[in-house]
């Protein structure tokens, strides 16, 4: 192969000055675009947004390089884009019944300081990134939050428990929570490491949890320090 092949391909060296001219007027035209979209976090870009993102990315990229890729017709697919979203948009803002096919509704993960069939059965959210969110928060066990709501845009909302009601919970750090018990004592606070109920141990019928779990931890009441 030679080196001419290897850094510009089947192109010539003037096709890099029309790059960078197709390059600098797509990416002009794309600020120009989204300045219609609004100003919205990508945390809080919800799904058909997420695809909308998508869809101008490679409708602007592909110009920018692809000689048979006229702009013209990348200025077209992003107006159209742009015109779709707008339309999603008026629509959603003005029937309850869109706004929750296009945007979802928001769902309790934790209710009452118990995880929720629904975080159990359907794992929207995994464990593991579920207990990073919560960490973040300084957050050391289920015990210190009552709810935690999964928003539309992918955020946690949590109400936290006040100090003095804090109860016995599933420890989140990594090595309390990998630490499971092969005795269960009568008289110790013991957590599922499945669905996250929290018993003392005389309350746990032959080491197996009411949703069939055998794994479990111990369980720790300590306050949160915000």
């Amino acid at each position: 192969m030679k080196a001419e092949e290897l850094f510009f391909g089947t192109e010539n060296v003037q096709f890099l000055l029309e790059v960078v001219l197709r390059t600098t007027m797509m990416f002009l035209f794309l600020i120009l675009v989204m300045k219609f979209t609004g100003k919205r976090s990508v945390k809080q870009l919800s799904i058909f947004e997420m695809v909308m993102i998508i869809a101008l990315g490679s409708a602007a990229g592909d110009p920018m390089f692809y000689k048979e890729v006229g702009i013209a017709v990348a200025a077209t697919v992003l107006v159209v884009t742009i015109l779709i979203y707008r339309i999603i948009i008026y629509l959603v803002t003005h029937s309850e019944k869109i706004e929750l096919y296009f945007e979802g509704k928001p769902e309790y993960l934790i209710r009452n300081g118990q995880f929720t069939k629904e975080f159990l059965h359907e794992k929207k959210l995994g464990v593991d990134e579920f207990f990073s969110e919560l960490r973040m928060q300084n957050i050391e066990h289920v015990g210190q939050v009552k709810d935690v709501l999964l928003e539309t845009n992918g955020t946690l909302s949590i109400i936290f428990r006040e100090r003095e009601l804090t109860e016995h919970g599933l420890p989140i750090w990594p090595e309390k929570y990998l630490d499971t018990v092969k005795d269960i004592l009568p008289d110790q606070y013991y957590s599922c490491t499945n669905c996250g109920k929290t018993v003392l141990g005389i309350g746990i019928a032959n080491s197996v949890c009411s949703c069939k779990e055998k794994k479990f931890v111990r369980a720790i009441a300590t306050k949160r320090i915000s």
